[in-house]
């Protein structure tokens, strides 16, 4: 299935990739695997099974060599779907380009596949589909929010025993 989205990053686009290069390992997987979570509640509600909606403990984002223009770059994105039923295995191009002197837009077009026996036209498909943009709005705001206020990106400081900051 085709997934396409996009959201604002409020920093001109030299921050964003600065931030992005710097910054990118080991986070992504950890956004990933945020996003699917954040609406968990909501989705087994509808009924369908926690297991099958939960990622994998370790989400690994793979990036590929990046594609630069004169207004950006196209980094090639995809992560595996693991062992739940209903976590989408995503491959895609994560493009991080300038919309103005001090705004940056992500966009994250790619594709993903239905589980095993899931078909798209029908109900448990649509929710499939459902669930998988909603993962993918969430990652990219999550992503944005990030690349937005570097400080968030830098490592919480080590508390030692005796309860000071290392």
């Amino acid at each position: 299935m085709f997934i396409h989205d996009f959201v604002h990053v409020e920093q001109p686009l030299s921050i964003v990739l600065d931030e992005f290069a710097r910054s990118v390992d080991p986070w992504l997987g950890a956004l990933v695997s945020t996003a699917w979570l954040s609406d968990q509640e909501i989705w087994v509600e509808t009924g369908i099974r926690r297991e099958d909606l939960t990622p994998p403990a370790t989400v690994t984002v793979s990036l590929g060599n990046p594609r630069f223009r004169n207004d950006g770059v196209i980094v090639p994105i995809s992560w595996a779907g693991g062992s739940a039923r209903l976590f989408p295995e995503v491959e895609g191009d994560l493009e991080i380009a300038a919309c103005g002197p001090r705004r940056t837009d992500l966009h994250l077009m790619g594709r993903y596949q239905l589980p095993v026996g899931i078909d798209r036209w029908t109900v448990e498909g649509s929710l499939v589909h459902r669930i998988t943009i909603s993962g993918i709005r969430r990652f990219l705001e999550l992503l944005a929010a990030r690349l937005e206020e570097p400080r968030l990106l830098l490592p919480a400081p080590t508390v030692t025993a005796e309860g000071a900051s290392a």
